[in-house]
């Protein structure tokens, strides 16, 4: 996932030489899943709208038409004010596309 790499990019993957215990990996693993933090709503945010984007790029380039249950699945749950922009950007830049397209 781009945020996901993205945040790797900065501090690294977590592996198994880093000693991080397994119970430490599972805490963290559920504050994202959970959305308790600041930080791990936003990264959850940005993978949302990751996906959206990845379906996005899916439809131009590849005539995918079966896509929309990844839209409905993420643009509308973004909460990051920042995020939620993109998503909506993102949201007409697809119905500029769609509507360019024959029937």
């Amino acid at each position: 996932m781009l945020s996901t790499n993205a945040v790797e990019a900065q501090v690294g993957d977590i592996t198994p030489s880093d000693g991080i215990a397994k119970p430490e990996k599972q805490k963290l693993e559920a504050e994202y899943e959970d959305g308790v933090s600041a930080e791990a709503r936003f990264v959850k945010d940005l993978d949302r709208f990751e996906m959206a984007s990845q379906a996005l790029e899916y439809e131009r380039n590849h005539n995918a038409q079966t896509l929309q249950p990844f839209f409905d699945s993420s643009l509308p749950l973004l909460r990051h004010p920042e995020v939620k922009q993109w998503g909506e950007d993102l949201a007409t830049e697809r119905a500029n596309f769609k509507q360019s397209q024959p029937n």
